[in-house]
Parts: structure tokens; C-alpha cells; sequence
């Protein structure tokens, strides 16, 4: 019996460690699978023009810590965050709060795992489009 236990050990450790890392094989923080689950669950098949998404693929070179994403001129009142690990070649799907019917001229900002902070302004956004984060969009 005790063997048994054993192997049920080894095989429900090797499942959580596989379930807790990337694609890259790099570990995963609780806060990244919960977010990815959800953002997962969250998928629709059909556009939703209600809550658009698109996506921030990171082509930084970096890890990214956070996100930001606001409606343009309205000084980031209205954002739409993230925080946890966004690494290089990752991308982030993300929902707006207001219908593109309505705005869709949006400022994107992410601070890296250096603390170096990227921006976009002024990024028109459509359903499911791609924005991505470059080197050259480095703040400074």
C-alpha cells in the first residue's frame, strides 16, 4: 500500500509541476494560471462589442509586471489593469469597459521587471486586434 502512495505522490507532484510552468517551461505564479484560467474561461467565439478585446503581445525583450490601459484623454481614471508575469513572446488578452462604439482610442502603459516603463498613445483599437510592446516604445 505504501508503494501505491508513493507513485500517486510522485505522479499528482509531476502534475502540479507541468500544470505550473509556460509553454517556455518557465514556473508560473498563482496570480499568472488564475488570470490565465480566467481569461481563458472568458473567451468567446463570437465578438462581444459590448466588452471588445484584443490582445498586448510583450516584444520587449524583458518581463513585463504590469499593465495599463486607459481611454485616451481621460487621465487614466477609467484603467483597466494588470499585474503578475507577462514574459517576452507572451501575449495578454484584454477586455475594455467601454464599448469601441464609443471610444477606441486608447493609451497602453506597462512597467517591465526592471521598473522601466513603455507606452503607447493614442492606439486605435479594434476587436481582437494585437498591440505590441517593443523596445522602442521605451519611456525616456
Amino acid at each position: 500500500m505504501k508503494k501505491k502512495s508513493a507513485i500517486l505522490f510522485l505522479f499528482i507532484s509531476a502534475a502540479v509541476f507541468v500544470f505550473s510552468q509556460d509553454e517556455a517551461g518557465r514556473p508560473r505564479s498563482l496570480l499568472d494560471r488564475v488570470l490565465n484560467t480566467a481569461s481563458e474561461l472568458g473567451r468567446s467565439s463570437a465578438p462581444n462589442s459590448e466588452n471588445p478585446t484584443f490582445n498586448i503581445l510583450n516584444k520587449t525583450g524583458f518581463t513585463i509586471k504590469s499593465v495599463s490601459v486607459s481611454r485616451a484623454n481621460t487621465g487614466g481614471r477609467d484603467a483597466v489593469s494588470f499585474s503578475g508575469n507577462l514574459y517576452n513572446d507572451e501575449s495578454l488578452r484584454v477586455s475594455l469597459k467601454a464599448s469601441l462604439n464609443e471610444i477606441n482610442s486608447y493609451n497602453i502603459r506597462v512597467v517591465d521587471e526592471d521598473g522601466a516603463y513603455y507606452s503607447k498613445r493614442n492606439v486605435e483599437i479594434t476587436e481582437s486586434a494585437v498591440i505590441e510592446i517593443r523596445i522602442s516604445d521605451l519611456e525616456g
